[in-house]
């Protein structure tokens, strides 16, 4: 048995400069990250990949032409085995140049559709 928990959206407050790789970060705000809770038989495993759609994009005001521009980087995939409870793993990390902030207006901004979390479970038990 094995549950991933990954976020319906991630948070970016105004001005950041770097989205949490947390499940959710100190103050609450939904990261890249995800939680793995399993309870796996001997032999088998449990692995999540996070993938960027894509390392460049932008997020979009729906009422403007107005963005601001992201960058990012995939992590590697994780292997989890045996017993785990609500045990992070990092996702993608994503950098926002703080120049970017400037000379936009304040608003709800998006981007829809970056982030794939893969996993995959391998059954370890015998065959007969």
């Amino acid at each position: 048995m094995y549950t991933v928990t990954i976020p319906a959206e991630v948070d970016i407050p105004w001005g950041t400069t770097a989205v949490s790789t947390a499940f959710e970060d100190a103050s609450g705000n939904n990261g890249t990250g995800y939680k793995v809770t399993c309870n796996l038989n001997a032999g088998s495993s449990v692995s999540v990949q996070p993938t960027l759609a894509t390392t460049s994009f932008a997020l979009i005001h729906d009422g403007t032409n107005e963005s601001i521009a992201c960058t990012g980087t995939d992590t590697a995939a994780v292997q989890y085995e045996g017993q785990m409870i609500n045990t992070q793993g990092a996702g993608p990390s994503i950098s926002i140049a703080a120049d970017e902030w400037k000379n936009i207006p304040v608003a709800a901004y998006r981007a829809e559709d970056q982030i794939t979390y893969t996993v995959d479970y391998t059954d370890g038990s015998a065959t007969p």
